[in-house]
């Protein structure tokens, strides 16, 4: 039998993350639970520390209240300075914050721009692609999150490759971004790639990220308090986790030590996750590993924190790159950990901050 009202309760947490309508998540979950079995109710947080353990939504986000202080900690009409991946990139440059190399705007209708000071004119793409700085990019929309309409490209001649669209010609690159980006700009930036230790030992190419979460209690107290590590799912040229839809991986990250520890992955049908100790492809170790820079990478993320006046707590989506520590965007709404004393630390940092809600 179902339980409706923890297929309910599940399915209003899921549409948060998916933005998407309760009611069909509902309809999905109950779904998933006649024909796969899927367990509707929370699992115990001892289970979750067993390799191949299950999470379901109702585990993994603690509720409303960590929304609430981040709601708190960033005001709206402030999550611009990092939501905003265009203004965010004129920070960068402006402050000397270390990030990948800006090679312009595409604009709706057509128009390539610099992102220099003072520069309007627009540029043909003939233009851009000739004088472009990088033969590997990515494209981004000013606003958006988990991974949506980001794409990778490779430049060679007059062919543009991707692992989404195949090789194009130029002008037909032109011709996908117009349909791409109907509505809203895209931030054009140099692809950047992992650090050799990183890519050594768990053999991908695409950049892995990890996410430093920096809190602010007073001016000039910025702090990391939190860390997560992503690792590109199946099929990926992005490592956005995205709830596990694509079979991604992320595992907490000892923030004393750069150690990962516990990791989870995604599993099939879009719901759930599963403890994992060894990356599903390569079957190198993952718990353990200490990430290389690691002290950099927290100093980095403190600075770009400290240039955000109005944000109070920021989760720095960092590559670890063979030139160093890079900031790939801000996050002004932050992903939670989800092991029963990670998440309790959270909230005592939180309540030390912002006191009880």
């Amino acid at each position: 039998m179902v339980n409706v009202r923890d297929a309910w309760m599940v399915s209003k947490q899921a549409a948060r993350h998916y933005q998407c309508s309760a009611i069909t998540r509902f309809i999905k979950l109950v779904y998933l639970r006649i024909v796969y079995g899927y367990r509707l109710k929370a699992v115990k947080f001892n289970d979750l520390l067993k390799p191949g353990s299950r999470i379901t939504f109702e585990s993994k986000w603690p509720g409303k209240r960590a929304r609430q202080y981040i709601n708190l900690l960033n005001p709206l009409e402030h999550i611009g300075e990092t939501d905003d991946k265009i203004r965010f990139a004129k920070t960068c440059l402006k402050e000397m914050i270390q990030a990948p190399a800006i090679c312009g705007i595409f604009k709706p209708g057509g128009e390539f721009h610099s992102l220099e000071e003072g520069s309007q004119c627009p540029l043909s793409w003939e233009t851009f692609l000739d004088t472009c700085v990088c033969d590997d990019f990515v494209v981004k929309p000013q606003f958006g999150y988990g991974g949506n309409l980001v794409y990778v490209f490779h430049k060679e001649n007059d062919r543009i490759q991707s692992s989404d669209f195949g090789t194009m010609t130029s002008h037909q690159f032109y011709e996908k971004l117009i349909t791409l980006y109907t509505s809203c700009p895209a931030l054009i930036q140099e692809r950047v790639y992992n650090h050799s230790d990183l890519e050594n030992l768990f053999q991908v190419k695409v950049l892995t990220t990890v996410r430093v979460n920096v809190i602010r209690k007073e001016k000039g107290d910025d702090h990391v308090f939190f860390a997560l590590i992503k690792f590109p799912g199946k099929d990926r040229e992005i490592d956005n986790f995205g709830s596990g839809k694509s079979e991604g991986i992320t595992g907490e990250v000892n923030i004393e030590t750069g150690t990962i520890e516990t990791t989870i992955q995604g599993v099939e049908h879009e719901f759930g996750f599963k403890i994992i100790t060894h990356h599903p492809v390569t079957g190198t170790q993952i718990q353990g590993v200490k990430i290389p820079l690691w002290k950099q990478t927290c100093e980095l993320a403190i600075h770009a924190s400290s240039e955000m006046k109005h944000l109070r707590s920021v989760g720095w989506d960092i590559g670890i790159t063979p030139h160093g520590p890079r900031i790939i965007e801000g996050n002004s709404a932050w992903g939670y950990p989800f092991t029963k004393d990670r998440i309790h630390y959270v909230q005592q940092e939180l309540v030390k901050v912002c006191g009880k809600l």
